[in-house]
């Protein structure tokens, strides 16, 4: 095997490659295999080992005690908090790590109070898994605490269109459009919209 193959492996959630990672010396991917695998003590172990010289590993490590309750030793950073959302979320949930997620949204507004962004992220996330109601309640938290991001009414405008709620969709895209007029996405979702 080599590491093409193993990484391929490893993002079909095919954690058969995660000898091959220890063996060879990746010890984040190795790591990550443990957690995904349900193995978070292990995985925080390995972390450890490198976390002073792979800025993957230290995130991981700040933001694992959320997931399994443990004591917290040091705050993660804005984007630490946004990676961590954006793709651990989604490895989490693929990989059927249910006990996890739900200790990381109970953390959310813990997660929001350093990045604003974390409550449409989770959402997001949730939306892309099949989550759709637990992503509303996101979407509406995110909302609430801040509603001046485009990105989240142009989240919001294609997920509406999805569902044929065409007044939502146009509500949404056009608070996107008033906050960033020329950003490309929205505009030719706007166009989208409008040809419904």
């Amino acid at each position: 095997m080599i590491y093409t193959e193993a990484k391929k492996l490893f993002l079909l959630g095919n954690f058969s490659c995660s000898n091959w990672f220890k063996d060879n010396g990746y010890i984040l991917e190795y790591a990550y295999c443990l957690l995904l695998k349900g193995n978070i003590n292990q995985a925080k172990k390995e972390f450890k080992k490198i976390s002073q010289f792979d800025f993957r590993a230290n995130w991981a490590e700040s933001l694992l005690p959320l997931l399994d309750n443990s004591k917290i030793e040091g705050y993660p950073t804005f984007l630490q908090v946004r990676d961590f959302l954006e793709i651990d979320l989604d490895f989490l949930l693929t990989s059927n790590q249910l006990e996890y997620c739900q200790n990381l949204l109970k953390n959310a507004k813990f997660l929001f109070s350093i990045n604003r962004e974390s409550y449409k992220l989770i959402g997001r996330v949730l939306l892309n898994n099949g989550f759709e109601e637990l992503a509303e309640e996101f979407f509406r938290l995110a909302l609430n605490n801040f509603f001046q991001d485009p990105e989240l009414h142009y989240i919001l405008a294609k997920h509406y269109l999805v569902k044929n709620k065409i007044d939502l969709s146009k509500k949404h895209i056009n608070y996107c459009l008033e906050m960033i007029p020329e950003y490309y996405p929205a505009t030719k979702l706007a166009n989208e919209i409008n040809n419904r």
